[in-house]
């Protein structure tokens, strides 16, 4: 920790296990998306380890909530190593019911559930668990 110009020490903060349940489905427009709904989500194409596949991802909130870069960060079960999946400069506009969205290519690395990070300008802006075979 810096006070002043000069370094403390670091501080720890207790951060809780996510739920490992796979996020649920819902449906917006005529699409059945995996996610939160009415915040984020994608039309899931299921997921098998290292085959890349094309997921739109739909977003639902303010014009600063959704305004900046989005990015897909991942980690697997039992792993504290944090990937990259995906990045674009900004989000498209409306479309099947959501105020935002982003078509995307992703692949993950192996089997096992996954948590997906999705961060828009650099913030976290929810988490989907998906099962990859």
């Amino acid at each position: 920790m810096d006070l002043d110009g000069r370094f403390y020490g670091d501080a720890v903060l207790p951060v809780a296990e996510p739920s490992w349940e796979v996020s649920p489905e819902f449906v917006s427009g005529t699409y059945t998306m995996r996610g939160i709904s009415k915040k984020v989500g994608f039309i899931d194409a299921g997921f098998t380890a290292g085959k890349p596949n094309k997921y739109m991802w739909h977003f639902w909130g303010t014009e600063e909530e959704l305004d900046g870069p989005f990015a897909v960060k991942a980690v697997k079960q039992g792993s504290t190593d944090i990937i990259d999946v995906f990045t674009v400069d900004a989000l498209a506009g409306e479309l099947n019911g959501a105020d935002r969205h982003a078509p995307s290519t992703m692949v993950l690395p192996s089997p096992g559930r996954w948590l997906l990070m999705a961060y828009v300008g650099d913030r976290l802006f929810g988490g989907v668990v998906v099962e990859v075979k």
